[in-house]
Order: structure tokens, then sequence, then C-alpha cells
């Protein structure tokens, strides 16, 4: 009967060894302070770039280095098949992608609300507040809904 990939790997010695998943723990728990330590430092600004996007940018690379050693270690891609590293290649991709693009809608202030007249569509703020810009037009009629 033929071997698993998973089986023929195991065959062939290549597991993780303990060993290797205390050190990546260490490092994790190494990375995990130095983001902690990362936010309360404000770190300087250089060239176009300020300090706070400078916090980011190290923040979001220490995240990536978690999250690529659970992924190589914990989750053993590391001695996956070649297409199951593409697979999980395309999944964080995915994830990465979706995650971009709720963070940049749920942080946009204003959003496009089609009107019901011939008028052009107008950018109406989400929360309802007053309506003194807008001349007769009751509350009920705005095509918004508040931000929860």
């Amino acid at each position: 009967m033929a071997k698993t990939p998973v089986q023929s790997a195991h065959a062939h010695g290549e597991h993780t060894s303990p060993v290797t998943y205390f050190a990546t723990f260490l490092a994790l728990c190494v990375l995990m302070a130095l983001t902690v330590g990362a936010s309360f430092i404000q770190l300087p600004g250089f060239w176009f770039i300020s300090g706070t996007a400078v916090n980011n940018i190290v923040a979001i690379g220490i995240a990536i280095a978690k999250a690529l050693l659970v992924i190589l270690i914990f989750m053993n891609v590391r001695h996956s098949s070649n297409l199951a590293k593409l697979y999980v290649l395309a999944g964080f991709s995915t994830f990465t992608l979706m995650f971009i693009i709720l963070a940049d809608y749920g942080t946009r202030r204003y959003e496009p609300a089609p009107s019901w007249s011939n008028v052009a569509d107008p950018a109406l703020p989400r929360t309802i507040g007053t309506t003194d810009h807008l001349p007769n037009v009751p509350i009920n009629s705005l095509n918004v809904r508040p931000r929860q």
C-alpha cells in the first residue's frame, strides 16, 4: 500500500522535535515582549515617514514573524509538500487581502448614498445627526445607518 505524504515524511525522519517546539515557544514569547515594548516606545521618524508609521511598520513586521513561526513550525508546513505550501500561501494571502480591504472600509468616514431625486449622489456621513445642510429632508428618509 502506498504511503501518504505525512507517513513518508515521518518515515524519513522529518519530524519536529520537542526542542524545536520549545524554542519556537520561547521565540514567540520574545516577539510578544517586543510587541508590548514597541507599543510603549515612540520610535523616531525618518525621511518622510512619521514615528507613528514606523511603530506600525515594526508591529506589523513582528506580527508577520509570529504568524510565520506558527504556520511553519506548529502547523508543520515546513515538512509539507509543495502543493500544501501553495495552499497555505494562497490562504494567508487571501486573509491578508481581506483584512486590508475591511480595514480600509471600516476607517472611511463617508459613504455615497443613493438619492431618490435626479440630483447627483451626495456623500453623506454615516452617523445620523442634524439635517441642517439638507433642507426639507426628514431624518428617516436618509439612506444611511448609524455606526454601531
